[in-house]
């Protein structure tokens, strides 16, 4: 009798143990405890975020969104196109609108205006504007967004001038190494300032030597010496200036630079016996 009760026994326990196998596992609570709250708008897609944010004014401010929609770019003094409207600047609201314009099919030269204008906004922009670059099909639109990148928060601003590093356009590849100078984590596009140096065209050479000075990188210390014998002077130049910021108590004493005393190009001639004294 004590055996047959054994064997029941036995066999309820491995009923109950291959039920709990079987039962599928219940998703774990909330860390706090309580019920899964839903994404903020800052935890959407930046396209989502535009498309809510662009809605919200829209219903808010009718008139102000339409105003909005329908500025149109004038040439500055320097005929660059610029939107220039009391709308624009520190109003976080504009951002969203001004990014659905960049999505649709306005013109060239509202776009081109649309992304410098966007930095003036301090709203939420630098995710969409770092994403459209290598979306936009106009060169010159690229360029602006590229530039609008030194206004950029991180880790958009690196985004996007990688992303401008890679475009196929030289004017945009040179837009975006000279933009690498004035960013906040310009240090961390080193690889792409380096190969800047040795890039077919002079302006991207000239331009990446600049910023190598500027965020004083002595790593390419050797590389920009390397580049005072380039056969365009603004790289020489820009080489040699960048040098006197990386290594200013050295600089003076490099025979690279003694040897550009003489350079056929005055400018960098005049630099390099300043330097040299």
């Amino acid at each position: 009798m004590a055996r047959l009760h054994n064997n029941v026994t036995a066999l309820l326990l491995l009923s109950l143990v291959t039920t709990l196998a079987c039962k599928p596992a219940e998703p774990p609570p909330p860390p706090d405890g309580g019920e899964s709250q839903p994404a903020t708008v800052e935890e959407l897609d930046w396209k989502q975020r535009i498309a809510i944010k662009n809605d919200e004014l829209k219903r808010k401010d009718p008139g102000t969104h339409q105003q909005l929609m329908e500025l149109q770019s004038k040439p500055d003094a320097a005929g660059v196109p610029s939107l220039d409207s009391p709308l624009i600047d520190t109003n976080p609201d504009a951002a969203p609108v001004l990014v659905t314009r960049m999505l649709g099919e306005d013109t060239k030269k509202n776009k081109q205006a649309i992304a410098y204008a966007l930095p003036r906004t301090g709203g939420d922009w630098s995710e969409a504007a770092a994403a459209l670059i290598p979306l936009e099909a106009d060169a010159e639109v690229r360029k602006a967004l590229v530039e609008s990148m030194r206004y950029a928060a991180d880790p958009h601003s690196i985004e996007g001038l990688k992303h401008g590093f890679k475009d196929e356009v030289p004017a945009i590849r040179a837009a975006a190494a000279r933009t690498a100078g004035f960013s906040e984590s310009g240090r961390m596009l080193y690889n792409e300032l380096l190969s800047g140096l040795f890039a077919e065209d002079w302006d991207t050479r000239a331009a990446s030597a600049q910023s190598l000075g500027k965020l004083q990188m002595k790593e390419a210390t050797s590389a920009l010496r390397r580049s005072l014998s380039d056969e365009h002077e603004q790289v020489r130049l820009y080489s040699l200036l960048a040098l006197e910021k990386i290594e200013p108590d050295n600089v003076g004493s490099f025979p690279e630079v003694a040897q550009l005393r003489s350079d056929p190009s005055q400018s960098v001639a005049n630099e390099a016996n300043r330097i040299s004294k």
